[in-house]
């Protein structure tokens, strides 16, 4: 059983890393996205929380990233990859927390404790 566990395990990590790869692949940044990236850039630099310097207007539409996107790209100073890594990280993760949930995955039909007993085998 030990053997099976750790396949299985592979397989899931198999799984996260390829949900990871594709999503790196696929990522872009949208139109908003880089409204919410200027106005982080002008908070960052003192400007103010507007799209144009000389604004006092909220640009921005998701305040939770906004707020996410401030802080990493002040830290690292890395802007489009500090929109990106969180981003992907947050995709790698939930999958993870889904797969590592997903407990049918692997373990045969009649064994598994919520299905019970075999549907196909009837006693007489």
């Amino acid at each position: 059983m030990i053997g099976s566990d750790r396949i299985l395990l592979i397989f899931r990590g198999a799984v996260v890393a390829l949900v990871v790869l594709v999503t790196i692949r696929v990522a872009w940044i949208n139109d908003d996205a880089l409204i919410a990236l200027r106005t982080a850039l002008n908070i960052a630099h003192g400007w103010g929380p507007g799209f144009n310097a000389t604004e006092s207007v909220q640009a921005f539409s998701r305040t939770l990233w906004f707020v996410l996107w401030v802080m990493v790209g002040a830290l690292a100073n890395q802007w489009i990859l500090g929109v990106i890594a969180p981003s992907v990280l947050l995709v790698g993760l939930a999958f993870a927390i889904l797969v590592s949930r997903v407990t049918i995955l692997g373990r045969p039909f009649r064994t598994h404790p919520l299905v019970g007993a075999d549907p196909l085998e009837t006693e007489h």
